[in-house]
């Protein structure tokens, strides 16, 4: 078989899997209950700028890129029917995550072969937990789409996919500020895989005005709005760490020695946590094959996989 038959092959098994999951979903979600808890936030803030045309105050400080995403579509069915527009919601949702299965795909190519790969996007399509999520109309389809895209762009051999990379990261901060913690791992994989010279520092430079340039207008909309730009209010702690001084405790009353016992719960429970979450969430599918993917990277270290990992 031919490298374009066996590409064809690929596609069209791909092309299977999606059409399989997408009626997986369809099935699994509830069209006739309406969308609950965060869900409802994200339609009230889209419900807003569709229809009253301004930017809402006090309904969302920060992770408002869906809600956005959705507004658009909203005013395309300029229906202002509930569950209409709840129908929507979930169907913009579902079908985000059915195609994400493309990108994981060719993310999987970079580091197996293509049979390999394609079992590699059967277990992103069909886990439990994301075909879970997927239905409730929420966030998270979103994030994980435009995350895989950048991660796709950053092992093009062209430096000049950094600009891509950038603006899909500037999205996904919008979607969850904590997008915004890729430009971390981006920048030091750009660096190493290209070299330091003048190109390369200039067309991540650019990459960075790009970023820079789609970040700012919802940072000015969110500061007009709620006070705060949703993005540096909330990826850094100290923030966080002021407000859970504040609910346990009077501000006149913290020592020195009751906020570094503090500062050391924190830090480790969050290390802890992490790993917690990150075992529980690895059930069922993931949790057999993770022992068998780290003995291979040691055995097998090579740049790609090192890149990866940072």
């Amino acid at each position: 078989m031919g490298i374009f038959e066996s590409q064809k092959y690929n596609i069209l098994i791909i092309s299977i899997l999606a059409i399989v999951s997408l009626l997986f979903r369809i099935n699994f979600a509830s069209f006739d209950i309406p969308i609950l808890l965060d869900g409802l936030e994200y339609y009230s803030f889209g419900y807003e700028v569709a229809f009253s045309h301004s930017y809402p105050v006090g309904i969302l400080g920060t992770n408002d890129g869906w809600s956005l995403f959705l507004s658009s579509f909203f005013m395309l069915f300029n229906n202002t029917d509930f569950m209409t527009l709840n129908f929507v919601q979930r169907s913009l949702s579902i079908s985000l995550s059915v195609i994400t299965v493309i990108p994981v795909y060719y993310l999987c190519r970079q580091f197996v072969s293509e049979r390999f790969a394609v079992i590699g996007a059967v277990f992103f399509i069909f886990d439990p937990r994301i075909i879970s999520n997927s239905t409730l109309g929420i966030i998270e389809p979103l994030f994980i789409f435009l995350n895989v895209l950048v991660l796709v762009t950053i092992f093009k051999n062209n430096s000049k996919f950094i600009y891509l990379s950038f603006l899909l990261i500037a999205l996904s901060s919008i979607v969850r500020y904590e997008g915004l913690l890729m430009i971390i791992p981006v920048a030091i994989f750009y660096f190493l895989r290209f070299r330091f010279n003048q190109k390369i520092i200039r067309n991540f430079f650019i990459g960075l005005i790009i970023f820079l340039i789609i970040l700012s207008p919802i940072v000015v909309l969110r500061t007009s709005a709620n006070g705060m730009d949703g993005l540096s209010s909330h990826i850094f702690p100290s923030a966080y760490i002021s407000q859970e001084l504040d609910k346990k405790l009077d501000s006149e009353s913290i020592s020195g020695r009751m906020y570094d016992n503090f500062i050391l719960d924190f830090s480790v429970k969050s290390v802890f946590n992490t790993l917690k979450y990150l075992g529980w969430v690895s059930i069922p599918l993931f949790i057999l094959f993770l022992p068998i993917a780290a003995y291979r990277i040691f055995q097998n270290k090579n740049d790609t996989i090192n890149y990866l990992l940072l």
